[in-house]
């Protein structure tokens, strides 16, 4: 399947870019636009299954039976999703599954900006990066249930983003030289060069602080949907080299990643 979207995006932009008007610009390179692709279309399909069972959970939101029936059903069917909670209108995490996550059971979000973010929406609303009581670097997925505008509870998703992104970027077989990195536009990284990137910023962590034109580059990329740049380096011989970088924009409910492509 990812394969035939690869196919298929591709010839989107062949066309796209034979029929526009707008100056002609150098491509981005191909896999940038199958992420985005890829990433868009399994979260409309989460999106779809939360809130179908979301739904189910409106009819009788007190039948805890229920709600856990709908819970495993759910997590039956995630590609990828790490566990399923549901949030009581006190904003407390009552039930998840599966059961071995129960330490998150009791935890209180009603100073949780995810959450706020999502009774401020009133609407499925995707979080941003933290470090999940569940041993991983997550982001949840939730959405509300509301009755003739009462809230009833939420139904959320947490989802191991590093673990899924690299999945995904994996399937896209790149070329040597080439590596895609992603952040949120708030400069939290969710797929780095380096596994010890994840989760810091790179606008305002110490760790970039040696790399300024890369940070440079990525904060003209948090400032647009797509562009291009380049940087000078220092390769591992210490010969000065200058890197190409290609960037596009995933917009998921709420948030934003960039999505970031560079050849050596």
């Amino acid at each position: 399947m990812k394969n035939l979207l690869l196919i298929l995006s591709i010839s989107l932009i062949i066309a796209a870019c034979s029929s526009s008007n707008d100056p002609v610009q150098e491509m981005p390179p191909t896999e940038l636009n199958s992420l985005k692709i890829w990433v868009n279309s399994d979260m409309s399909s989460l999106n779809a299954k939360l809130k179908r069972y979301a739904d189910s959970i409106k009819v009788n939101p007190t039948d805890t039976t229920n709600i856990r029936k709908a819970m495993q059903q759910l997590f039956g069917q995630l590609e990828f999703g790490f566990d399923v909670t549901f949030v009581s209108p006190e904003n407390i995490i009552t039930m998840v599954e599966p059961p071995e996550y129960s330490a998150v059971i009791n935890k209180d979000l009603s100073d949780d900006e995810n959450l706020l973010l999502m009774l401020q929406r009133k609407d499925l609303t995707f979080g941003s990066l933290f470090p999940a009581n569940e041993g991983i670097w997550g982001a949840m997925v939730a959405c509300p249930i509301y009755q003739d505008d009462q809230f009833l509870g939420a139904l959320s998703v947490l989802i191991d983003l590093n673990e899924y992104l690299k999945d995904l970027i994996a399937d896209l077989k790149l070329k040597e030289g080439l590596h895609i990195s992603v952040f949120e536009k708030s400069g939290t990284v969710l797929v780095g060069r380096k596994n010890e990137e994840l989760g810091k910023n790179i606008f305002f962590d110490e760790y970039y602080d040696d790399y300024p034109d890369f940070r440079s580059v990525c904060e003209k990329a948090a400032q647009s949907i797509s562009g291009d740049s380049e940087y000078e380096y220092t390769n591992e011989q210490g010969q000065k080299k200058i890197r190409e970088v290609y960037w596009n924009t995933i917009s998921l409910y709420g948030i934003q990643w960039k999505i970031l492509s560079e050849q050596d």
